[in-house]
């Protein structure tokens, strides 16, 4: 199709027009597209019948009766696939943009979850990222979230970050299809901690049934540790008793100091070992569970950024001989 062929779609505003119309298409109504947009829905309305002018075929089925959803015609399914890709390749613009703008700022911007927070502080704190980055005094933003929002940072519009840390690679429905850089690194080891005074603590080995009749202090739905064990329990046909449901690793270690319960705590939280802060790893059987760690970039990857992967797989080759 030449240029020429092209000039109508580029008058009248269409991209305005476009974004009117996959709203109309996704929620299935003129009034609720307006709402969601801010607009009076005459002039949704008039944008509606500009775009189906400016296309020369309906787009809408408008036969239905009053207050049904809006159906799209063949022409409207169509269109809203091209909305789809054009929507998607100006998101990709925006964070090559976001990757250009980080190469001259003296910022690392970080999303982990909580459960690989503390490998990577081990990371930062330590030569190999001074020796990897181009720019190792660049002032350093973390931000922490569990699971289920690091995916929905990952899927928005615009990645606000520029490295994201995480515990298990994304499912292919989770994916957010879009180039990205996937990286895996070390793991984690989820583990049943207890008060050092349980009375399981000196056993050797625990069943996991024992525990059915214990208190459990549980991660907050969408968090990693709670989509593992939700996932671990179903298996093997536990039932916990859940007695409370904190949002961080810090909450669940000062909860299980208070004596309210057992919990499941990352290993890597502790830097030495869990007895000198009161806490005891129980020997439950199926435990620890494992979980692969992964850094996930945007299509460009900074030169800080890549630094801080380098200075972690050292980290993690360290970690290795010493367990040896």
């Amino acid at each position: 199709m030449t240029r020429s062929t092209l000039r109508k779609y580029f008058k009248h505003g269409m991209f305005p027009q476009l974004q009117v119309f996959e709203a109309c298409a996704r929620l299935g109504s003129f009034s609720r597209a307006a709402d969601e947009l801010c607009l009076a829905q005459p002039t949704v309305s008039c944008q509606m019948k500009k775009l189906n002018e400016t296309v020369g075929i309906a787009l809408f089925d408008m036969s239905g009766r009053p207050g049904q959803r809006v159906a799209l015609t063949a022409a409207g399914k169509e269109l809203l696939e091209l909305c789809s890709g054009v929507f998607d390749q100006f998101g990709l613009f925006e964070r090559r943009l976001a990757a250009l703008d980080a190469l001259t700022r003296r910022q690392l911007r970080i999303a982990t979850t909580g459960n690989m927070q503390y490998g990577l502080t081990q990371a930062l704190t330590q030569a190999p990222w001074r020796g990897s980055a181009p720019d190792a005094t660049c002032e350093i933003i973390t931000e922490v979230m569990n699971r289920r929002q690091m995916l929905h940072a990952m899927d928005s519009a615009i990645w606000s970050h520029d490295i994201y840390f995480f515990e298990d690679g994304p499912r292919e429905n989770e994916r957010a299809g879009e180039p990205e850089l996937l990286t895996e690194i070390s793991g984690i080891e989820l583990c049943v901690m207890a008060r050092h005074d349980h009375l399981l603590a000196r056993r050797k080995q625990v069943r996991l049934q024992e525990l059915a009749g214990q208190p459990w202090i549980f991660r907050e739905p969408g968090s990693g540790t709670r989509d593992a064990l939700d996932a671990h329990f179903a298996q093997t046909g536990f039932v916990a008793e859940v007695r409370m449901t904190l949002g961080s690793n810090d909450a669940i270690r000062a909860a299980i100091l208070d004596g309210s319960g057992i919990g499941v705590l990352p290993a890597q939280m502790f830097r030495d070992s869990p007895e000198k802060e009161g806490l005891v790893q129980l020997a439950v059987e199926t435990f620890p569970l494992r979980r692969r760690g992964y850094a996930m970039t945007p299509g460009s990857r900074t030169a800080n950024a890549e630094g801080l992967i380098a200075a972690l797989r050292v980290v993690d080759k360290t970690q290795d001989c010493l367990k040896r």
